[in-house]
Parts: C-alpha cells; sequence; structure tokens
C-alpha cells in the first residue's frame, strides 16, 4: 500500500480556460480605454468647449466710433486657442476683436477689445463670434448677438 499523499491529479485551470480569460479582459480594457478617449464616459476625457459670456457694443457719439468687448470663456478641459470677430449689417465690414490667436487654459477667461471701430449704428444688431482650436486643431465656437448702444 501506498502512502498517503498526491494522487498525481493536478487542480487548476487549464491553458485554453486561462487563455479565453485573458482574451476577453484584454477586449475589456481596450473597449474602456477607447470609451474614455472618444468622450462617450463623460466628466474623465477633457472635451474642449468655448462660451461667449458677454457683448457689449458702446457708441462714443464724440467720435462716432465704437469701442467693442467681448469676454471668452474657455468652459472646457484643454488649452485653447481663439480669435474674436464681429459683423453685422451687409454694409458694416467685418472686425477682429483684439489680439488673434490668445491662449486661453481651461476655466481662464479673456476680454476682447477693440476701440474706434467704424460705421456702427446705434439699434443695429451685431453679432460676436469667437473660434477657438485645441491642441488637436479641432474648433470649437460661440457666437452671441448685441444690440450698439450709445
Amino acid at each position: 500500500m501506498k502512502g498517503r499523499g498526491k494522487t498525481g491529479r493536478r487542480s487548476g485551470l487549464s491553458p485554453a480556460v486561462s487563455a479565453i480569460i485573458l482574451v476577453v479582459a484584454a477586449i475589456v480594457v481596450s473597449l474602456l480605454v477607447f470609451a474614455l478617449s472618444s468622450g462617450m464616459i463623460g466628466g474623465f476625457a477633457a472635451s474642449a468647449k468655448v462660451v461667449i459670456e458677454k457683448v457689449d457694443v458702446i457708441i462714443n457719439p464724440a467720435t462716432d466710433t465704437a469701442i467693442v468687448l467681448v469676454d471668452v470663456r474657455n468652459a472646457g478641459g484643454v488649452q485653447l486657442t481663439c480669435n474674436v470677430q464681429l459683423t453685422g449689417p451687409t454694409d458694416f465690414t467685418p472686425v477682429n476683436v483684439g489680439d488673434q490667436n490668445v491662449v486661453l487654459k481651461p476655466g481662464a477667461t479673456a476680454t476682447f477689445r477693440a476701440d474706434n471701430v467704424d460705421n456702427v449704428v446705434a439699434g443695429q444688431w451685431y453679432t460676436a463670434s469667437v473660434t477657438c482650436k485645441d491642441p488637436g486643431d479641432r474648433s470649437v465656437s460661440d457666437v452671441k448677438q448685441v444690440v450698439a448702444h450709445i
């Protein structure tokens, strides 16, 4: 009679089962990474968003020119490079407002200003538009309308 002890059988997972488990785990991890990077799961992936907080077009009756002020906020999670333009009625030539290619970090606000803007008429509607690019060269924008006043 042989002594008690090992019976020669091994317990554990077979190589085929362990390979299937590894493949399934790799697929799950890759799907999770894809969902995070494409923004399907909100809050984790940084996204680009810009908002015009305020627009003001103030006409100086003494000089018959206007001051244009546009407050822009980076409401996203990535750095943006922004430009602002003012457009108006058909006889109004579009104007770049403030410095161009202004860099806004996430959460930052900037005021774009243009002085001595010609051909602005009190009571007319004007449109301020901001266009920004994120580090991946994708564009985001916002538009807000305002009535020029004295």
